[in-house]
């Protein structure tokens, strides 16, 4: 399966879900985000996220588009100044793949 945010996906397998993820974490994102904007593949991603976090679509696609002027790090803090979106631990879950124990899929080959 072809991952719309492959670094990020990737970067949160080694995460324990306790905390908020490390700057490692947060730079994947970025990058993501980046890639995403810039090929026009953030809808997809923002479409699947409002549908599983309601109202959180724009926020993907507001944090995209601001994203791809983030040069250097440090990503974390530049993100939650960004959108305090990144400071909640369901929305980080919910890219990990869990939510209430439900597995989805952010990926290409579903469309989404």
């Amino acid at each position: 399966m072809l991952t719309l945010m492959p670094r990020n996906t990737t970067a949160l397998g080694a995460w324990d879900g306790n905390d908020l993820p490390d700057e490692q974490v947060y730079a994947a994102l970025v990058k993501d985000l980046q890639d995403a904007w810039e090929q026009r593949t953030m809808g997809s991603v923002a479409v699947r996220m409002n549908y599983e976090l309601p109202g959180t679509g724009s926020q993907f696609t507001s944090s995209a588009r601001k994203a791809s002027t983030l040069l250097t790090d440090p990503y974390k803090a530049a993100l939650i100044q960004i959108d305090p979106l990144w400071e909640r631990k369901e929305v980080w879950n919910l890219l990990r793949g869990r939510l209430e124990n439900r597995k989805i899929g952010i990926s290409a080959e579903a469309g989404l």
